[in-house]
């Protein structure tokens, strides 16, 4: 899409393309493992590739005033400053839900999208190329490498119509859709094959769908979750107090999944002690 047509478009810094609205560099204030406060990104959350890991978070407490200088906002860019040689200047866009704010490590990039994508200029810099381009830019300092936000913005990016960048978007978040439900299918696979495996030793034994549930959920259609008890299990995890979805977006998944079946009549809300629950209609 780029790369063969550059010679029609600047190669600029990216300071001087006035796609940047602010830069603000992460906290450093004391975290904790408790799950107290705001929940907090490191450097280790954000993967080689580009993606974002919500694996092995930590907590902080912040005054009113911290929450909103430090808070995380959909579409903003997130920028690994230090860490090893060999993966400081990783770089992702930030496309969870509220309420996450970021370490020191990190800086965050609030971007003007008429003129930069955050999706492409994560992706530029992800790539083999731009991934040098950083490297080459690191500062070593004993087992660790920095780049600072400032050194970053003077880094060269080549500037495509803010129209190309887009529709680059379009066609990235569909390829990461898919790569997700491949890797879901492929972990479902897994746990099938133990289940017949142990099934392979034991007439009597059957395969428990519930415990393959979340797994499961990602490849049903609306018609495959009217099938067999599968109803039952969407109202038993979302209904229990404590989640049983092993991430957010897992949880946010099953809750749109439920939306068309209680629009329907399949799935219906009612009032008990005073709170409002679920149940499958008969």
């Amino acid at each position: 899409m780029f790369l063969e047509k550059s010679n029609k478009w600047d190669y600029k810094p990216i300071k001087d393309t006035k796609g940047i609205k602010n830069r603000i560099q992460g906290t450093g204030k004391i975290s904790n493992n408790e799950e107290v406060g705001e929940p907090m990104l490191r450097m280790n959350n954000l993967t080689y590739k580009g993606e974002i890991s919500l694996d092995d978070l930590k907590w902080v407490e912040f005054s009113e005033k911290e929450k909103n200088t430090f808070k995380l906002k959909n579409r903003n860019v997130l920028f690994n400053r230090t860490n090893s040689p060999e993966l400081v200047g990783k770089i992702a866009v930030w496309d969870k839900s509220d309420g996450y704010t970021f370490a020191g490590y990190l800086v965050r990039l609030e971007l003007n999208e008429e003129i930069l994508n955050p999706y492409y200029l994560a992706s530029f810099f992800n790539s083999d190329f731009g991934k040098k381009v950083l490297k080459s830019k690191a500062r070593l300092s004993g087992n660790l490498a920095n780049i600072s936000g400032s050194t970053f913005l003077k880094q060269l990016i080549l500037l495509p119509p803010i129209e190309l960048q887009n529709d680059y978007e379009k066609i990235y978040l569909r390829v990461q859709k898919q790569k997700s439900i491949c890797t879901q299918q492929v972990e479902l696979l897994k746990q099938l094959f133990q289940a017949y495996l142990q099934n392979a030793f034991s007439e009597d034994s059957q395969i428990e769908e519930e415990d393959v549930f979340e797994s499961l959920l990602q490849s049903l259609s609306h018609k495959d979750l009217k099938e067999g008890n599968r109803l039952n299990y969407l109202v038993n995890w979302l209904s229990e107090q404590k989640n049983r979805f092993s991430t957010f977006d897992n949880y946010d998944e099953a809750w749109n999944k439920l939306i068309p079946l209680l629009e329907e009549g399949s799935i219906e809300q009612f009032l008990y002690n005073n709170e409002i629950k679920l149940r499958v209609t008969k």
